[in-house]
C-alpha cells in the first residue's frame, strides 16, 4: 500500500503523496492510475488545479515543486521549479490552466506567474518563519 503523508482530493481523482517523495493519481475506488518520481522526502502539500488538469506538490525536504499536466494537451506547463530552502506549501490559483499562477510557502509567501520568459516571483509576506498553508 501507499504510506501516504498528504492528499487532495477532485471530482475527478485523489492525490496521495507518500513518505518516499512519490505522487500517485487514484480514481475514487483507489486504484492507480499515474505514480509520478517526485521528491527526496515525504511529500509536505498537494494542490489541484480546479479544472483537474494540473497538480502541485512539494517536500520541505528538497527545494523544488513540483508541477504536472495529467493530459498530453496540458503538459505544455510542466515543470520543477527551485527555491531556497525546503517548500512547505503550494497552491495553484484557479486561473492556473490559463495563466500560470499559484502560491508557495517557504519562509516566504512568493507570488509566482509562470510566462514567456520563465517565473517572475513576488514576495508577498517573509519574517515569520516557514508556511505551512497556503490558500488562494
Amino acid at each position: 500500500g501507499i504510506n501516504a503523508e498528504y492528499g487532495a482530493v477532485h471530482e475527478k481523482f485523489i492525490v496521495l503523496g507518500d513518505v518516499n517523495g512519490q505522487v500517485f493519481l487514484l480514481d475514487h475506488s483507489g486504484n492507480i492510475i499515474r505514480q509520478i518520481n517526485a521528491h527526496k522526502g515525504p511529500v509536505t502539500c498537494i494542490s489541484i488545479d480546479p479544472t483537474g488538469e494540473y497538480i502541485a506538490s512539494c517536500s520541505r525536504h528538497d527545494p523544488n515543486v513540483i508541477i504536472k499536466g495529467l493530459y498530453r494537451e496540458s503538459s505544455e506547463r510542466d515543470s520543477s521549479e527551485t527555491f531556497r530552502g525546503g517548500v512547505y506549501s503550494v497552491e495553484l490559483g484557479p486561473d492556473f490552466a490559463t495563466q500560470g499562477h499559484y502560491v508557495v510557502g517557504t519562509d516566504k509567501v512568493l507570488y509566482n506567474e509562470k510566462g514567456f520568459f520563465g517565473v517572475k516571483r513576488s514576495v508577498l509576506h517573509a519574517g515569520e518563519g516557514p508556511i505551512w498553508t497556503v490558500r488562494w
